[in-house]
């Protein structure tokens, strides 16, 4: 049904194709509008309209939850997402506080400029004041005792791309996008 709405819906007579064809396209019609009164359409409506304010959690906080905060930021249009490495302190000094040069290069060629944000430790208020955790380096990175109190954990592993040739860096940046 993701492509396929009410409008559609209503001026798909199917006249070309036999009658058994019209009565699977009245079906697939009829469904469709239950679909759209159930508590589960709504509630997925609902989900898309409001952006979460999302916590984007990996090692170091320099190239993979920098790019998620930078992309979830760009596509939200406003400041719903931040983001922030396990272990960032020992990061902080050696990129002036900034994501590597690597991860500005790379998110700049879709036109997210992350060359402002900060490289953040993780505290655990952070995640008091967020909706939606994104946990993006190994379970083993992330101790389960720092995600305690989350209202939602979603783990997506992306491959670390710090010290990695450029290219590696676009392929963590393309998974994130995607």
């Amino acid at each position: 049904f993701a492509r396929f709405d009410l409008a559609d819906a209503r001026y798909c007579s199917c006249p070309n194709l036999p009658s058994a064809n019209n009565v699977i396209c009245k079906k697939l019609r009829n469904s469709l509008i239950e679909f759209q009164k159930s508590e589960e359409y709504n509630r997925s409506i609902k989900d898309r309209m409001i952006m979460k304010k999302t916590l984007f959690i990996s090692g170091a906080n320099i190239a993979r939850s920098q790019m998620a905060e930078g992309y979830y930021n760009y596509l939200a249009g406003k400041n719903l997402a931040i983001s922030a490495g396990v272990e960032a302190d020992k990061y902080f000094e050696k990129f002036n506080g900034h994501p590597t040069p690597e991860a500005i290069e790379v998110m700049k060629e879709d036109g997210v400029n992350i060359s402002k944000q900060m490289v953040k430790q993780l505290q655990k208020e952070m995640i008091n004041k967020v909706d939606r955790v994104v946990v993006l380096c190994s379970e083993k990175t992330c101790p389960q005792e720092l995600l305690e109190g989350a209202k939602e954990t979603v783990y997506a592993h992306v491959s670390d791309p710090y010290l990695q040739p450029i290219e590696k860096v676009r392929e963590a940046r393309n998974e994130i996008r995607e």
